[in-house]
Formats: structure tokens, C-alpha cells, sequence
């Protein structure tokens, strides 16, 4: 092996970097029919107990039991945080 050069069993083919490196962010949108799930039982349970359940964040619990009234006049399959919109519309 010469200096400077790197081994050839790391070639820059090989390297994966891990998903924080690659400065892709995916955003997963939730429907309401499962926002309305985790915030009925973030009701009859604690916040925490609830994303252990369904695997979100407490933030976002937090932030949908706060605007729990404007989810429910969604249809199940709307994705989430559209219901913005519709608040803008009827200002």
C-alpha cells in the first residue's frame, strides 16, 4: 500500500454513510384516522404510554391533542397538518 492511498477494500464505492450524513430527510406524513387513535388514547392513558404505542413522538402527541377538534372534522384519509388550510381559507 502506498502512502496516501487507502486500502482497496475501502474503496468510495463501498463506504455507506449513515442515513444522518446523507442529508436526505424523509418526511412521513400520518393520517388522521391514526392521529385521532393516538390522541384518544393519549386521553385515556399518558402521552408517553401512547408513543410507545404507535411509535411517534411525544411532541406530536402534544401538538395534536391541542388541535384535536379541528382533526376530527378531517376525512380519515387526509394526511396530516392540512387541516392548516382550511384555517386559512376561512379567514
Amino acid at each position: 500500500v502506498e502512502f496516501g492511498q487507502p486500502p482497496r477494500s475501502y474503496s468510495s464505492q463501498e463506504i455507506k454513510l449513515p442515513m444522518a450524513a446523507r442529508s436526505v430527510s424523509w418526511r412521513n406524513p400520518y393520517t388522521a384516522q391514526l392521529i385521532l387513535e393516538v390522541t384518544e388514547a393519549a386521553k385515556t392513558e399518558w402521552n408517553r404510554e401512547a408513543t410507545r404505542q404507535f411509535n411517534v413522538v411525544e411532541r406530536s402527541v402534544r401538538q395534536w391533542c391541542k388541535t384535536g377538534s379541528v382533526i376530527k372534522c378531517l376525512h380519515n384519509r387526509k394526511q396530516a397538518m392540512q387541516f392548516r388550510k382550511m384555517l386559512v381559507e376561512k379567514r
